[in-house]
């Protein structure tokens, strides 16, 4: 069977994480190899406000790998300061060419076989009601991880229907996205994932967890967020996503029972309370705020109320 031509980006963002990046991008060429005649992949890696020590044992080894295998397309990024999450990736999605881009973090490694997965993205190219495709991921001892899966544990063997994706590996078509950037960047880390579910979700578009697509996830501990700081994060995103996109009555409830979460989280510390309030404050007075706006369709609060009613009140 013909098919037409499909341009593929795989992107990943890293910064001073050597060891893992190389071991990611190694499956990533072998996939880039294996592609079936239709399909024309590029690895495009962003070091992310890297050290000029750490990114240069980064760039030497990324070359390295290539050598050899010339048939494989790869772009090398640098950005000076470090963007977290929401800016790398949008700075991933820019650079990229591919009309299909599959995000993948730099501490995990894709494990399903070369013509499956090639199968599963030539579906997912082809299928105009899906916008996002989820990954099934495992701990390095190959367990499931709930956190990391946007389904129910007892669902995880199941294609479903999800109302949000995990951010450890996604595949996304850039022609729904409507702009050039994916994420308010000031989100920084945390969250940022439910922001593109709303927005893709708001387009009519299908949020699919498909657990034949499997990723090992090493969770390296280089360049990871402090704990209080990582609470703090993920609160704010939250709410502060739910201001840009939700209903009055979600706005509210997201505001009460996220700030909740992180006292009991932080040991009811009011310090970090107020931390978390003026973050809020600061990511509402920013730009992001305006360019960001969203005003979610009846269609898909139904969807959500439909598929995950919970998901439209924290």
């Amino acid at each position: 069977m013909a098919y037409e031509t499909i341009n593929v980006s795989f992107c990943v963002m890293t910064k001073d994480r050597v060891r893992e990046t190389l071991q990611c991008i190694r499956k990533l060429i072998e996939l880039s190899l294996d592609a079936p005649e239709h399909i024309y992949p590029e690895i495009v890696v962003l070091c992310n406000g890297t050290s000029q020590e750490i990114l240069t044992q980064l760039k030497d080894g990324v070359i390295a790998e290539f050598l050899g295998v010339g048939s494989v397309s790869y772009k090398i990024i640098e950005s000076t300061s470090n963007a977290g999450v929401a800016g790398g990736r949008n700075a991933l999605f820019k650079q990229s060419t591919g009309e299909i881009v599959v995000f993948i973090d730099d501490d995990a490694v894709i494990e399903t076989s070369s013509g499956l997965f090639w199968e599963k993205i030539t579906e997912f190219y082809f299928n105009s009601n899906m916008g996002i495709l989820a990954f099934k991921s495992l701990a390095p001892n190959g367990t499931v991880t709930p956190k990391e899966i946007p389904v129910p544990l007892k669902e995880s063997d199941k294609i479903t229907e999800t109302v949000s994706f995990v951010g450890v590996a996604h595949v996304i078509k850039r022609s729904i996205i409507q702009r050039d950037v994916l994420y308010p960047s000031k989100l920084f880390y945390g969250m940022e994932e439910w922001y593109l579910s709303l927005l893709v979700m708001n387009f009519g578009k299908k949020i699919i967890y498909d657990p034949q697509l499997v990723v090992k996830h090493y969770k390296s501990q280089v360049n990871r967020l402090e704990k209080d700081q990582y609470y703090v994060n993920l609160a704010r995103n939250k709410v502060y996503i739910s201001f840009l996109a939700m209903p009055w009555f979600s706005k509210l409830s997201y505001y009460v029972l996220w700030s909740l979460w992180l006292l009991r989280r932080t040991h009811l510390s009011l310090k970090l309370l107020i931390k978390f309030n003026n973050e809020l404050w600061e990511l509402w007075k920013s730009q992001d705020t305006t360019n960001f706006r969203m005003r979610l369709s009846s269609r898909c609060i139904l969807h959500i109320l439909k598929l995950k009613p919970q998901a439209l009140f924290f």
